[in-house]
């Protein structure tokens, strides 16, 4: 038995050694010129450094802390931050904010929501499910949110669930920098052609329509981003809110090209009548497949916007979810 003891704290020893010593490349990578935190992310999954973010993130999140007793509330994916224009709501007479975020899973939305529903308070909860992004794991997403907001628990907790090693390894990385507070670093805000428009909506500022090359993966969907997905609703119920899921429509070709896209439509179908909320799917209704609404395979354009926000929430209006409906 003496044997087996020294064996085992000679191997608890050096997982202890070793953990120093990553803690020690950790803090030194993080705090280190930038072309130091350049090699670290090329060549290992330490993710320090700054994530570049095409959605204005750090803006949209600095002016979320000032909103409050919303009428409505969109969240998901860059689908739901370059699609639902909030100019286009408020003129309805709407008090709306859009909290979507790159690659946003409805794990990702949870945490967030988890942080700032109490305030926010929307009356009506719009989640955006695009199937894609209803089978990766959030640390797209994290690692976005990561950059640009400060840490918090429910950011940690967020990492937590993720249960990645990348994922924990920016986060300890982030909170090892020394004298920080705000972002991590000063990061591209946004795309070229995009700006930023007061209330959380990403506006593309060329008119051009047609997509470019380019095609869905194979679509999958997490038992977990359902559950998670589950969890969001029954926070805006909690506050007295209602959801709805939207699905936004895709060109035609995108749609015939993606595999498992039928089937995947047909889950969310299910699990939204399952839990009562209601679901506008724009993708099986068919409308609007022409090229000429989409930026790219899969993003409205800004003219692809302006239609479907007017059909939308004619939709909205019709099923009652308005003030005016």
């Amino acid at each position: 038995m003496t044997g087996v003891k020294v064996f085992s704290a000679r191997v608890a020893g050096f997982i202890c050694l070793l953990a120093a010593t990553w803690m020690a490349v950790l803090f030194i990578a993080s705090n280190a010129p930038a072309p130091v935190q350049g090699f670290f992310r090329r060549f290992t999954s330490l993710a320090v450094g700054d994530w570049p973010s095409g959605g204005f993130s750090a803006k949209r999140f600095a002016e979320m802390k000032q909103a409050s007793d919303l009428d409505v509330l969109f969240a998901g994916s860059s689908h739901c931050y370059r699609t639902f224009d909030t100019r286009f709501f408020r003129s309805r007479g709407l008090k709306t904010f859009n909290m979507g975020s790159t690659a946003q899973t409805p794990l990702n939305t949870y945490f967030l929501l988890k942080q700032h529903i109490a305030r926010l308070k929307p009356k009506l909860l719009i989640i955006e499910v695009y199937p894609g992004i209803l089978g990766v794991d959030g640390t797209e997403s994290f690692l976005d949110l990561l950059t640009n907001i400060r840490p918090t628990r429910d950011l940690v907790s967020m990492a937590l669930a993720i249960r990645s090693v990348r994922v924990m390894n920016a986060l300890f990385a982030r909170m090892m920098r020394i004298g920080e507070s705000g972002p991590a670093v000063s990061v591209r805000s946004g795309a070229r052609h995009e700006r930023y428009i007061e209330g959380g909506f990403v506006e593309r500022t060329d008119a051009a329509g047609g997509t470019r090359e380019g095609r869905m993966k194979p679509v999958t969907i997490s038992d977990e981003q359902l559950d998670y997905l589950r969890k969001v609703v029954e926070l805006a119920r909690e506050q007295g809110g209602r959801a709805a899921f939207v699905v936004q429509p895709l060109p035609g070709d995108t749609v015939g090209g993606a595999k498992g896209l039928d089937d995947a439509l047909a889950v969310v179908a299910r699990f939204a009548a399952g839990l009562k909320v209601p679901l506008f799917d724009y993708v099986t209704r068919g409308v609007m497949r022409d090229r000429r609404y989409y930026f790219d395979y899969h993003h409205l354009s800004r003219e692809g916007v302006r239609v479907f926000d007017e059909m939308f929430y004619r939709d909205l209006t019709n099923a009652g979810l308005t003030p005016d409906g």
